[in-house]
């Protein structure tokens, strides 16, 4: 089984405000389903190579604490379903 995470930001989404909002995209053999984190932001922000937003702000750090919390739920919900089915 092979079980995977990336975050993505929809720029189809784009707001007023001109800012977009995150997805986290899992996938598990094969299928695929796309999760959103109730974040937005700009497109400057995005820090592809690291998956986080790039900054050093205070806010930047919550938001980013807020994307590791969510990617974490969904890991231990995956891992708790994994290993009750076994």
């Amino acid at each position: 089984m092979r079980f995977r995470i990336s975050l993505q930001v929809k720029k189809t989404k784009k707001g007023n405000d001109e800012k977009c909002p995150a997805y986290a995209r899992c996938v598990m053999d094969s299928r695929r389903i796309e999760l959103s984190t109730s974040i937005y932001v700009t497109l400057d922000d995005k820090d592809n190579l690291r998956q986080e937003i790039a900054g050093n702000s205070q806010e930047v750090r919550i938001l980013n604490n807020r994307l590791l919390k969510f990617v974490s739920g969904i890991l231990t919900s995956m891992f708790m379903l994994y290993y009750y089915c076994l």
